[in-house]
């Protein structure tokens, strides 16, 4: 469930506002130009479900507040998430991006990779392939996906995008050992090719001793 939007400097979010969801439906309102898109795609942003082009910004920058109505430019977009998984988990995810392009995100008050958001949000609506956020001209893609990409929908939808996600890593850590397993063999069969050789030459060497010592001795 999300619980909580905070948005400063993010498109025409100058000022620090923050949006509060409880139980039930909540509905954000207003004129045309008021920000209702912006607080949308700010979800979607923070949640890397989308790209800057998706957003209408031809780059990162321009998602940061530009100035409008006698208020400067500034340096920094920012936008946090309040979140409760559906075991009852408390998931706090913040990004940021500064005018000089630099970028940051936090999950739970530390720095985390893109991969770190994907598996927190896995099974919640909000992470990949998730459909809690469909924007306009969307539901169409949706309806008419394929086969493996409809799956990916049920799965979210259902919770189980975690757990499948967790069988296919471990498969691939499976397949990766058999590999390096396989690569292992393969040195052994060499190592023992090496030292059948190295046992030939070693018998050849003690024959040439023996033979050597008896020559000597005859002598």
């Amino acid at each position: 469930m999300l619980q909580s939007v905070t948005l400063q400097g993010f498109k025409s979010f100058a000022d620090r506002t923050r949006l509060d969801f409880g139980p039930g439906v909540s509905a954000v309102i207003g004129p045309n130009g008021s920000g209702k898109s912006n607080v949308v795609e700010a979800i979607r942003w923070a949640t890397h479900q989308a790209r800057a082009r998706e957003l209408r910004a031809a780059r990162a920058q321009e998602l940061i507040f530009h100035g409008s109505g006698g208020k400067a430019p500034l340096g920094l977009a920012e936008v946090r998430l309040e979140l409760r998984t559906p075991e009852g988990e408390r998931v706090n995810l913040a990004r940021r991006i500064y005018r000089d392009g630099t970028a940051e995100q936090d999950l739970n008050g530390r720095p985390a990779r893109v991969r770190d958001v994907h598996g927190a949000l896995r099974g919640t609506g909000l992470g990949p392939g998730g459909l809690a956020v469909i924007g306009q001209g969307e539901v169409s893609g949706v309806v008419q996906a394929e086969g493996k990409t409809l799956l990916g929908y049920v799965q979210e939808a259902a919770g189980l995008s975690r757990a499948v996600t967790a069988r296919q890593d471990t498969e691939a850590r499976l397949r990766e050992a058999d590999t390096h397993l396989d690569a292992l063999r393969l040195v052994l069969q060499e190592r023992a090719v090496t030292l059948a050789r190295l046992e030939r030459a070693a018998q050849d060497a003690r024959r040439w001793h023996d033979l050597t010592l008896r020559t000597l001795t005859l002598q």
